[in-house]
């Protein structure tokens, strides 16, 4: 996908609830209703939750410098997602497209960078992208088979290294617990004939700990090809099924000493038939993917705690004789060491080693290999009214395609390989105004290396291809007592180099694109009224000397859920509004279109029959919304879900 600036000014409709002006409204009268509440109520997880992806370890999310958003299991199992694409959408400085319906293709643009520019985990595993540096969504577990999800914005290459720049998604599945065996088990009927289940138990016997998830789902689907934009397209109905299973064991050798496994599955069948001309997808496609992980935790003295995970995974792309599209695959072994020492109450260290080692075949009969190291380093301090925190890491990759010879570009390579390197690091102060009321800034570095497939696919050979390096200043002020947390971010980040595709069929590097906004966030919890919202406004600009439009990037976009709970019931309505985007057929960029915008309103209720079964019941774009998250592909109207969650006490 090109990072292409919008040419097209993009504002929300005059009648939208969403406009830029009446929600800067709203923002303020939020801020400054949330800072007069009585402080009266306790907090809980809602407002504070523990978060890990800001530092690499556990601290309340109110000490944390960095824009992070958590997900909990409660508002997972509200939302009804059929997907984590579903899931995300209208989260702060989250923005997402799908081709179709489910199984169909996603991408995650953080913070208005490149899809290719976010760093995916799920249970601290990477998920490793293709050949082409595009993540595989459908590596990702069912949201009935997540615990929660923490999503840290802006720059994060210090942390987590290269192609981390948007941000990071940190997936935390449903994990073994330390009690006694219980079981779960959620189960989903709804539109398009759609069945899921989602069944588990986890639990601890003796000194050994275990869990397995397993998940199902299908569905008739939709039309994913919209005809007006491709009126040769085949029509069929986007079929869908997956299968998966998560399994999980561990064995505490002592108090301080526990080693396990870790194995996911999932195996994923779309029925999509394309027939667009150049562009064309078989009418069977099957993904599998899956990682085995051997671990091992251990506290080696009072103070410092190390982790260990060796990883293998797997992703196959599989495709009918009769596609355009071609088998692939991709297969990867990484390795990582993280440490926590903690000098004080005030003061805690991070340090560690991480390694992979990925292999990819095209399908074309070029192998391609591409090797990484990173060595990183962290310090978080409290003193007094100020938080500290520092990261440095240094990160190293190869690239290499032996022996290939590709006639019609008349190149011949011979074990070519190339190497990338870069020192990044992210620097951020914060200062308590009161109890309740505190100030921050940040500076981050990150860069993005070009992936295999970029520096040896395209009408040439793309030896003067280098990596993109970011830069990231971010401010914020935030505010949380008992009842809510309420944070307002500016942000400015540029791009040296972005890698592009361009009208020559080509990678090339673009001099300089810049994006700079606002965030506001609100989570509020007062007298059995839930409040979350979200507001994003940013500019995404290619300031190259011919500059194009950034895809798929809206200037403003947001979300609103309020919800009540009154006994054993619960009610609420959520809100998601974008601005219109620029977009294109991918092979044709300086062909750009505009995405209208869109408001999608939706409603749910629950009620709790025991302690152990809840019933759900969400109607999803319930004014049947006709629009468009990326050219040329449908998306859902109105839908109707029913859920059945039983969780043994």
């Amino acid at each position: 996908m090109s990072l292409i600036r919008s040419g097209t000014r993009n504002m929300f409709s005059p009648i939208n609830p969403f406009s830029k002006g009446r929600f800067s409204l709203l923002i303020l009268l939020t801020f400054i209703y949330s800072i007069t509440l009585s402080k009266s109520i306790k907090a809980d997880d809602f407002l504070d939750p523990l978060v890990v992806t800001a530092s690499r370890f556990e601290q309340p999310l109110s000490e944390v410098l960095s824009s992070v958003t958590v997900i909990t299991k409660e508002e997972i199992q509200r939302s009804q997602a059929r997907s984590v694409s579903e899931l995300l959408q209208g989260e702060p400085g989250v923005e997402v497209s799908t081709n179709g319906g489910l199984g169909a293709q996603s991408s995650f643009f953080l913070r208005g960078e490149s899809s290719s520019s976010v760093a995916i985990f799920v249970d601290g595993i990477r998920i490793q992208p293709d050949g082409f540096g595009s993540l595989n969504n459908t590596s990702l577990p069912p949201p009935q088979a997540i615990e929660r999800i923490e999503i840290l914005r802006g720059n994060s290459g210090a942390l987590y290294g290269e192609a981390a720049i948007g941000g990071v998604i940190n997936i935390y599945s449903s994990a073994g617990s330390s009690g006694s065996p219980k079981s779960f088990v959620t189960l989903t009927y709804g539109t398009n004939k759609t069945i899921d289940t989602t069944a588990g138990v986890s639990g601890r016997v003796g000194d050994t700990k275990f869990n397995v998830t397993a998940n199902g789902t299908n569905s008739a689907g939709f039309t994913p090809i919209d005809h007006n934009v491709f009126p040769s397209s085949l029509t069929n109905t986007g079929d869908f099924k997956s299968d998966g299973i998560g399994f999980g064991v561990s064995q505490l050798i002592n108090k301080d000493w526990e080693i396990g496994l870790k194995e996911r599955y999932q195996d994923k069948t779309l029925d999509y038939n394309a027939n667009i001309p150049i562009y064309d997808l078989g009418a069977h496609s099957r993904t599998i993917s899956s990682d085995t992980t051997l671990f091992a935790k251990a506290s080696l003295l009072d103070a410092w705690f190390s982790q260990l995970d060796i990883t293998h995974s797997k992703l196959d792309y599989q495709f009918t004789p009769t596609s355009a599209a071609t088998n692939s695959a991709s297969d990867t072994d990484s390795l990582n060491w993280s440490n926590t020492y903690e000098i004080n109450r005030s003061q805690k260290v991070t340090f560690g080693i991480s390694y992979s080692d990925q292999h990819f075949n095209d399908g074309y009969g070029d192998l391609m290999y591409r090797k990484s190291y990173g060595v990183f380093a962290g310090d978080t301090l409290r003193w007094n009214k100020f938080d500290f925190q520092i990261n440095a890491r240094r990160d190293g990759l190869q690239v290499s395609q032996p022996d290939a010879v590709v006639a019609q570009w008349n190149t011949v390579n011979n074990t070519t390989s190339t190497k990338f390197g870069a020192t990044t690091g992210l620097a951020g102060i914060g200062y308590h105004l009161s109890d309740e009321l505190r100030v921050s800034a940040t500076s981050s570095m990150g860069f993005r290396a070009p992936s295999v497939g970029e520096y040896f696919q395209g009408t040439v050979f793309n030896p003067n291809l280098v990596p993109e390096l970011h830069h990231t200043l971010e401010s914020a002020i935030e505010y949380k007592n008992t009842i809510t947390n309420t944070r307002l971010v500016y942000f400015n980040s540029s791009t040296e180099n972005a890698i592009t595709y361009n009208d020559q069929f080509n990678y090339t590097n673009i001099p300089i694109m810049v994006n700079h906004g606002w965030e506001f966030s609100e989570r509020a919890n007062w007298k059995g009224y839930r409040l979350v919202g979200a507001f994003t406004s940013q500019n995404p600009t290619d300031e190259s000397p011919n500059p194009s439009p950034i895809l798929r990037r809206a200037k403003q976009f947001g979300s609103l859920d309020l919800g009540k709970s009154v006994d054993a019931y619960d009610f609420g309505a959520k809100y998601v509004a974008s601005s219109s985007r620029t977009d294109g057929i991918s092979f044709y960029p300086t062909v750009p279109t505009t995405l209208a915008p869109y408001k999608i309103l939706s409603l749910y209720a629950g009620y709790k029959y025991s302690e152990e079964f809840t019933y759900r019941l969400r109607l999803d774009n319930a004014r049947d919304e006709k629009y468009q998250l990326a050219y040329g592909y449908n998306t859902a109207g109105r839908t109707a879900w029913l859920t059945m969650i039983y969780q043994q006490k």
